[in-house]
């Protein structure tokens, strides 16, 4: 079964969303569940990690779950925000992030001297 995680700060609207999965799921046969409805973005991404590896989907958009977040996380690139904490190399000729599980993502260039400033105070790995 395919996880969903519903996270929104009105509970009108998380059981509205619930409902309304809920009925698409079972008219199209779909291999999904709920399997977390929650209004705090951490519990959402615990159990994420939690989970079995494999990618998420997220209804709303990554502005929005950028700013639930807080500092902790950094919009790298329109597609991706990353745990700052997580980062374990930076690829300046690449604009590649190397993560501490090994994971890599890309980042823009104009970011570029925000990620330089955040990973060097941390003292981590910068290659040019």
């Amino acid at each position: 079964m395919l996880p969903i995680y519903i996270c929104d700060d009105d509970a009108r609207i998380r059981a509205v969303q619930e409902e309304y999965l809920k009925k698409q799921i079972t008219i199209e046969g779909y291999g999904m569940e709920i399997a977390l409805s929650s209004a705090h973005p951490r519990e959402i991404l615990d159990a994420v990690a939690a989970a079995p590896k494999r990618g998420i989907d997220f209804m709303g958009s990554i502005q929005e779950l950028e700013e639930k977040l807080g500092g902790r996380f950094l919009r790298v690139h329109r597609a991706y925000l990353v745990n700052v904490e997580q980062m374990e190399e930076l690829d300046l000729k690449r604009r590649e992030i190397r993560m501490k599980n090994g994971e890599r993502c890309l980042f823009s260039r104009n970011v570029k001297s925000t990620l330089l400033e955040r990973i060097c105070c941390e003292e981590k790995n910068v290659y040019e």
